[in-house]
Formats: structure tokens, sequence, C-alpha cells
């Protein structure tokens, strides 16, 4: 993201002139980032400028609302698999199985049939977050996009029997909820439908809703198998790493172990989409240009992951002992929850590189208000709306507290985008910790190089 300074060029030097403020409250309105290559300040003083609410910005995810206490996101991504399902089933799929239907059924049928399948997935990440808060793990959210979805579950369970429970009973979902459909769609077949010839007319003659369960059960029951493949992070892998924690005694060895599986495994995936790529028949898979591309992207993905996976162990290792105490920068910039945007703006957010700030009465921490909330209120209103109406409250926002372990704290920080984080003691603000004091502290006590979490600025 470009800093303040690159956001606001020019607006420093319009201060003193006539309408420089005014100036300087369009352009945080510019919904567009820019940085001192891309936009100069003669392009800023002439843009006409439009409102947020023209162009509103992207968000990565979709929150659908929530589900036993638990936030329910959708991904962009989940499109790209979404419209790819239904265009398989209503051009290749289903006129197979019924070509007397009309366009505008297969369709709908297709459509449904992914909105299934995509409760189906939704069933399997609650199965997988309701069983973590059982064992009082805390769940933020979950998240469906392209591979599949993803459960935020704040905290590792703490032994080898919550973890295999834990990661098992998703796949177990998917097999109940396949074997359920079959079921349901059985007593939908026609009675006398035997032998071969038989079915496939039976299948004709098979009606929206038989048809959309004679998919999602076999797909339901495909995806539980996969799951339980031993490659983290897929829950077979975490079942597996389970199993050599329980064996060794040793998390951070198990951990070790089952990362260079899941890479063996991501690189065999990726070797075979590559085959059938260039048309090699692989035994049940078969070959092509598409399956082969998936194949090897998965593989991709399953590799990306067990690097992650690993990076954390080695984060963990050099951390070990330390605590946020350590490392948090006492005081600092806050503003009160009184104060209105105006003020906000003038005073504070064009003094520097500002990106977010604590929002902190007296010495109680109020929450966290950013760039982007200005944007939630029209200019019009921003003299007389306060940081309290706009700002993301304390029970919203990750915190730490003097005593944590400085590995949770930047592990908190890689899952969300932080730099950095409000630390707090009794409820009352200490300070901030920031991701690069947090690696130069790792490149000050270790040799280690940490791949994948980027290097301190200076």
């Amino acid at each position: 993201m470009a800093n303040w300074a690159s956001r606001v060029k020019g607006e420093v030097s319009t201060r003193g002139r006539p309408g420089g403020n005014e100036a300087r409250r369009q352009r945080l309105h510019w919904p567009i980032e820019c940085t001192f290559s891309a936009c100069s300040t003669e392009v800023l003083e002439n843009a006409s400028l439009p409102s947020s609410r023209d162009l509103p910005m992207l968000r990565e995810s979709l929150s659908l609302g929530r589900l036993f206490g638990i936030s329910i996101k959708l991904n962009w991504s989940v499109l790209v698999i979404f419209a790819l399902i239904v265009v398989n089933l209503a051009v290749g799929v289903y006129p197979e199985w019924h070509p007397g239907w009309s366009p505008l059924l297969l369709w709908t049928v297709s459509l449904a049939a992914a909105v299934v399948f995509f409760l189906s997935l939704l069933a399997h990440e609650l199965a997988h977050s309701l069983t973590a808060k059982a064992y009082g793990l805390p769940v933020r959210s979950i998240t469906l996009f392209l591979f599949g979805g993803v459960s935020d579950i704040q905290e590792e369970p703490d032994t080898p029997w919550r973890e295999i429970v834990i990661a098992g009973v998703g796949p177990l979902m998917s097999l109940v909820l396949g074997i359920l459909f079959l079921w349901w769609f059985n007593l939908l077949m026609p009675v006398d439908a035997g032998g071969v010839d038989a079915q496939m007319q039976a299948f004709t003659e098979l009606g929206p809703t038989a048809s959309v369960l004679a998919w999602v059960g076999p797909i339901n029951i495909l995806l539980a198998v996969f799951n339980m493949i031993p490659a983290l992070p897929l829950d077979g892998g975490r079942v597996f790493r389970a199993i050599l924690w329980k064996a060794t005694g040793d998390l951070k060895k198990a951990t070790r172990w089952s990362a260079a599986v899941a890479r063996l495994i991501s690189w065999t995936l990726v070797g075979v989409g590559v085959a059938m790529i260039f048309g090699i028949e692989v035994p049940f898979l078969g070959s092509g240009f598409i399956g082969g591309l998936w194949l090897a992207v998965i593989g991709w993905f399953l590799g990306r992951s067990a690097m992650a996976s690993y990076t954390q162990l080695l984060l963990d290792e050099a951390l070990e002992g330390v605590q946020v105490s350590r490392l948090v920068r006492e005081g600092g910039q806050t503003v009160p929850s009184s104060l209105s945007i105006n003020t906000l703006i003038d005073d504070y957010l064009l003094e520097g590189d500002i990106e977010r700030l604590p929002v902190v009465d007296g010495a109680d921490y109020r929450g966290m208000v950013e760039f982007s909330d200005i944007h939630k209120v029209d200019q019009d209103d921003w003299s007389d709306t306060t940081i309290t109406q706009v700002m993301t409250p304390a029970d919203e926002t990750d915190t730490a507290q003097l005593q944590d372990d400085v590995s949770d704290v930047l592990r908190t920080m890689l899952r969300h985008s932080r730099d950095q984080l409000p630390v707090l003691h009794d409820g009352e603000f200490r300070g901030m910790v920031h991701r690069d004091d947090i690696l130069r502290w790792i490149q000050a006590h270790s040799d280690m190089n940490v791949p994948g979490v980027g290097s301190p600025t200076s």
C-alpha cells in the first residue's frame, strides 16, 4: 500500500495558500493510490476528483454475516471456481443426462448444484470451527475461496488428540453429507432401474432435485478423500502431523517432517499435472490441458502452504521465550475518540507517514482508526463526525498483551497483514509492537534466514 506521503503529495505544499485545506480534503477522497513516480503534484492539483462513493474500493472478501458467533466471508476468487462448476454442469454433465431439458432448466439446476456444493464447503468448515470452539479455541471467521475454505482459528490445539479431532471432523462432515445426498438420491431413483442400460435411461428421467443430488453426493465424498491427503495445510496433513507429534512428543519435529512430506506431494502433483497437459495418460486421471493445469495449480498451492508452515516453525524457534514487553514501543502517537474527522486529517494524518492510529482516552484503549474509515462518511459531514463513529472498536481489533509471546503476535500480524499491533496491559494502552522490530530482533539474535515474511525496512 502506498504510504501517506505518496497519497497526498502536494497537500503539504498547499498549506498557507488559499484553498489549501479544501484541496487536501478533496484529495483524501481520491480512491486510487498513487506513488511519487506515478502521480505528480500537477496531476493532483488539476484532476477532477470523484467521491469514493462513485468508485468504491474493492474488498478482498465479502462478509455474509455470522453463524454461531463466527464471521462468514466470501473471497472474490470463489467466483472463478463457482463459474467453472456451473459451466461444466450446464454444458457438459447435465446435457448428457437430460438431452431433452431446455437451456434455462440446465443452467438453473447447474446453479443450484454449485450453491449446494459451496454450502457443503461451509458445513465442512463449520465442523472444524465449532469443534475448535468446543475445545475453547477462539475462531474469528470462515472464508470460502478458490481452493475451498479456511477456518481462522486463533490458537493451535494443545494436544495431538485435539489436533486430530479438529482436523478430522471436516472430512468426516463431507463424507456424511456425501452419503446422505446419495441416500436421498437413491430414494428418488426408479425402483426398476436395474442394469446399466436401465440406469442410464433412469438418469434421463431424473428431476432437478435428484440431478443435483447425483452430482453433489460423489463430489462431497471426493472432497473428503482429497482433504485426507497427508499434505499440509490439508486436513490429512494436520492429522499426519498430530500422529507424528504423538509418536515423537515433539511438535516442531513433527511439523518439519510433515512439511517435507507435503512438499514432496506438492511437487508430485505438479509433475503429474504437467504430464497431463502434454497429453500423457495418467491412471484414474486421464490427460488434458484443463485438468492438468488445475492439478498443477493445486500442487503449487500445497507447496507454498507447506513452506509457510515450515517458516512458522523457524519463527517459533527463533522467538522462543521472547515476550512483547521486550519489543514494545511505549507511548507513541494516539488520538482521542472525541476528535472530529476534520481535525484527524489536518492535525494527524497529514503530518507524516501514518496509515492507522490507536484511539485512546486517557489510558483506555478504544479501538483503531484507519485511512479507509474516512470514506465511510461524506466529506460534508467530516466536521460533525467523531472518530468514535467510524473507528473499529477495541473488541474487533487485533491486540497484544505485554506478556504475550512475540511468536504468537507475529503469527497474528502475518495472518491479517498487519505491520503493527497495539499493546495493552489490564485494558490500558501501553504502546505499539511493530513487525519490523520483530524481524530486526530475529536478525540480531539468530543467523537464520526466515523465508516468506519480508525484510525489515530502514
